[in-house]
């Protein structure tokens, strides 16, 4: 079990913490790790960093969901996601150990698969028949790879920013705009915020995200998702990258994708991805990835997709 397990396991027993007490845990989880490894520095993150790096991997996989009008954190009913082509399901949610063990009752084989960073991706194998039998008799969801039905229901990103609330915001403050460095967003101070279209953000008091168009007009952004559509609005070089032999999709490293775009992409490994860099640049690597999800991710991003030499 590692440091990801053991919140897991605490915000199960819970049922719904507030963020702010998920910020103090990921906290402490980042206290003991700087105990072990002194030259790490992420005791000294700020408490929302704590909680990026600790309870985000959880949000992202699908293992637990955060309810942002409640600020509020809810661990998912725990199930299965059934691979039919590998013969084997994948585990969601909160598995104890004994619920682990009860899987091998119905002569089923559990793998662990330990990540460089984010939960331990449980995982078991055998017959359709035997997997099914088991979640009846755990009373769990059983359900096969959601990742396709979820991808060809979800609009273009830009469609995130469309009927959004005006903004006012006055340009006191410290105000930063948004710009790219290759795949890495650089944010520099500007003394004339909204003068000209792109994202702008407020440090200075409360933060806040704006987004300038190319009329003037300007739309506030509240939500994450909101963040995302407008961040990849602004950046212009969107060239994905599929490996078919491999079965990988790197997708530039700019800032994170909508949610249930990175869950889909996901759904089959339960690992958040990695980042790598090729050509120079960074990328998001999504793994067993087949090329029909990644022709719908690219229609959702906008992007074209690069079918040419090996990724990886």
């Amino acid at each position: 079990m590692n440091r990801w397990d053991a919140l897991l396991g605490w915000l199960d027993e819970r049922g719904e913490t507030d963020w702010e007490r998920v910020k103090r845990a990921s906290k402490a989880l980042s206290a003991t790790r700087h105990v072990e490894q002194p030259e790490w520095d992420g005791a000294h993150w700020s408490p929302w960093k704590h909680a990026d790096f600790w309870a985000k991997p959880l949000i992202q996989i699908g293992h637990a969901e955060y309810i942002e009008a409640e600020k509020k954190v809810m661990v998912c009913p725990k199930g299965m996601v059934w691979l039919e082509d590998d013969q084997r399901a994948i585990l969601f949610g909160y598995w104890r150990e004994d619920d682990r063990d009860a899987l091998k009752r119905f002569d089923l084989r559990i793998t662990e698969d330990p990540p460089e960073k984010g939960p331990t991706c449980w995982s078991v194998s055998g017959k359709a028949d035997r997997i099914k039998q088991a979640a009846r008799h755990l009373g769990v969801w059983l359900s096969p790879d959601p990742g396709v039905s979820i991808l060809e229901k979800l609009p273009v990103i830009d469609k995130l920013l469309m009927g959004l609330q005006k903004d006012d915001s006055p340009c006191d403050g410290n105000w930063e705009r948004l710009f790219f460095d290759d795949h890495q967003c650089k944010w520099k101070n500007t003394p004339q915020p909204f003068s000209e279209p792109g994202l702008y953000r407020r440090r200075h008091g409360q933060w806040r995200y704006v987004l300038t168009h190319d009329d003037h007009t300007r739309i506030a952004l509240v939500t994450k998702d909101q963040r995302s559509a407008a961040v990849w609005s602004c950046f212009e070089s969107r060239i994905c990258r599929f490996d078919a032999d491999h079965q990988t999709l790197l997708i530039p490293a700019v800032y994170e994708l909508p949610l249930l775009v990175t869950r889909a992409l996901i759904a089959r490994t339960a690992q958040i991805p990695g980042r790598v860099q090729v050509d120079n640049k960074n990328w998001l690597q999504f793994k067993d990835v087949d090329q029909h999800k990644a022709q719908q991710v690219a229609r959702i991003m906008r992007c074209n997709l690069d079918y040419g030499s090996p990724v990886i």
